[in-house]
């Protein structure tokens, strides 16, 4: 399932996969999830990355707890931001107005990184919106709970 969002001017479409949950062990499960994401703002910017190993299974669950504690202005303050092991990809928490910036180092088409980088702000409606998600990708909730049904209807979740 994409994850389907607008940043002002930027199409944001993501999608998790290969996720698998922990067994209950500090970093038992290090299998890398396959994530899918697409970028577009008009005609300047158009780009794509499918099935990148960006983050381990247990770092999804690790940022789905950051970002729910963020959203109920439970995280520690002295957490800034949340680091990936693979280095493309920074997400830094901002408690001034609820936001989170993803910097992303961005690669060519050989998968090497580029000198270039793209700083997308999510602001707090967007982040409910991945954090639903990530509860869908984790087996938290179902495709069956009300709000997943929502984020399906207004086209925020689709299948492609």
């Amino acid at each position: 399932m994409w994850l389907n969002l607008s940043l002002k001017d930027v199409e944001f479409k993501m999608k998790i996969e290969d996720y698998l949950p922990n067994n209950g062990e500090l970093y038992s499960n290090g299998n890398w999830t396959r994530i899918s994401c697409r970028i577009k703002m008009g005609n300047v910017i158009n780009y794509s990355s499918d099935r990148s190993e960006i983050f381990l299974s247990l770092q999804i669950d690790e940022f789905k707890e950051y970002l729910k504690d963020f959203l109920n202005n439970e995280l520690d303050g002295e957490i800034t931001a949340y680091d990936s092991f693979e280095p493309a990809v920074w997400l830094y928490f901002h408690r001034y107005d609820m936001s989170l910036d993803a910097d992303i180092r961005l690669r060519n088409l050989l998968n090497y990184f580029t000198k270039h980088r793209l700083v997308l702000e999510f602001k707090k409606d967007n982040l409910k919106n991945l954090y639903q998600y990530l509860c869908l990708i984790t087996s938290e909730i179902s495709k069956d709970d009300d709000s997943i049904i929502e984020l399906i209807n207004i086209g925020v979740l689709s299948d492609s």
